[in-house]
């Protein structure tokens, strides 16, 4: 094996794993649930070519000198075959595994195909944020799918680029003072009280957003005015000034910042590349009396171009996040094609202490079928029981 520097955006992460050795909080779970007749011999030869292709997926890491160390072992994570009773059960499984941390020295990726019926089984996935981030999760998905098809189909299906040909390239920071002004903003005074900065116990409450109100976002993202250069990235704005506005009604702060994670595959050859490259850039933006939505979502967007501008791996600091105790964070993919199959895909929740953030919100479209899971996550510490 050769051995490679983390990238930035895993020393980021690194960082924060080692505050908490043993916390699963950088687990990044999620699940497919597939309905019909599965072909299991092709679920194995699916698993077994994609951990092959992928190298991220045979990851480990190991303290090497100053610093930790990557490499791509020969050995593919199994799975983890399952039988339960209902998807209930498989819920709570789902969840109770994927508090489990990794010994990162042997693993950082981890799969189970659950049983539930002959015709419903639930592919498992959990990884370590060091090798996945919300862009792979989709990305990951869709190459299982396809080669579950070639598989049936006797096909075959092009290589996945490498994530460790990438890694000398992605591994120092980028000079820019674009985001230097928002190290000094204060984080986030909830409902007049002081950032803890997390670090205790977490309430998830999901936000129901049906699929009448998912289609009028969509509409809107999509409107004169709110368009941007893809709908995801005008749903984004919306989302944002919508949190922009609760944050400065919360807090009384007329200048709101919270963090935003940035896929940061910037070209052509990163683009289909399974593995970590995101990282949180704060997004601040001042709130006035007399503004409208409209008003709003025009200064929102043009923070959030200013990210994408300025951004990029290697952007991100510790002394620009210190302070961002709010996390808007929004998950999208694509439809997901298992051959004869009804197939869903959704995150399943890691419920575990945050030292970094007192609330984040989640929307999350792994699926890519335009109908958002939403879901806020709060550290218990800021909120007594009147304002949750």
């Amino acid at each position: 094996m050769t051995a490679k520097p983390l990238t930035w955006a895993q020393q980021i992460v690194w960082a924060g794993q080692r505050i908490l050795p043993t916390s699963p909080h950088f687990n990044q779970t999620y699940c497919c649930d597939l309905r019909g007749h599965l072909d299991q011999d092709a679920l194995e030869t699916a698993h077994t070519t994609l951990c092959a292709d992928v190298d991220a997926l045979r990851l480990v890491f190991d303290a090497e000198g100053s610093g930790m160390m990557q490499a791509a072992t020969g050995t593919a994570p199994p799975i983890q075959n399952v039988q339960l009773a209902d998807r209930q059960a498989a819920q709570s499984w789902m969840e109770a595994r994927a508090l489990e941390p990794f010994n990162l020295q042997e693993a950082a990726s981890a799969f189970a195909l659950i049983e539930i019926s002959q015709k419903h089984h639930v592919l498992f996935i959990v990884q370590h944020h060091l090798v996945t981030d919300g862009r792979s999760a989709g990305l990951l998905l869709s190459a299982f799918a396809e080669r579950y098809n070639a598989a049936k189909n006797g096909t075959t299906c092009k290589a996945t680029p490498a994530f460790l040909d990438l890694a000398d390239k992605l591994a120092d920071p980028k000079s820019t003072v674009a985001f230097d002004h928002t190290a000094s903003i204060q984080p986030m005074a909830l409902y007049g009280h002081d950032s803890s900065l997390g670090g205790t116990e977490v309430i998830s409450f999901p936000l129901e957003i049906n699929q009448g109100r998912a289609d009028a976002l969509r509409a809107l993202a999509l409107k004169a005015g709110f368009q941007s250069f893809t709908p995801l990235m005008a749903m984004q704005n919306i989302l944002a000034t919508l949190l922009a506005a609760w944050l400065s009604r919360v807090t009384a702060q007329s200048e709101v910042a919270f963090g935003m994670p940035q896929h940061n595959r910037v070209n052509a050859a990163q683009r289909d590349v399974i593995g970590l490259f995101m990282e949180i850039l704060p997004l601040n933006v001042s709130v006035e009396p007399n503004d409208t939505f409209h008003t709003l979502f025009d200064r929102v967007t043009q923070a959030g171009r200013n990210m994408l501008i300025n951004g990029g791996p290697g952007t991100t600091r510790i002394d620009l996040l210190r302070h961002r105790n709010v996390l808007l964070n929004i998950f999208s993919g694509a439809p997901v094609n298992f051959s004869g199959l009804e197939s869903q895909v959704q995150i399943v929740p890691v419920n575990s202490a945050d030292l970094a953030h007192d609330i984040q919100f989640e929307f999350e479209d792994l699926d890519g079928n335009g109908a958002f899971n939403a879901r806020m996550v709060f550290d218990t510490s800021c909120f007594d029981a009147s304002s949750r």
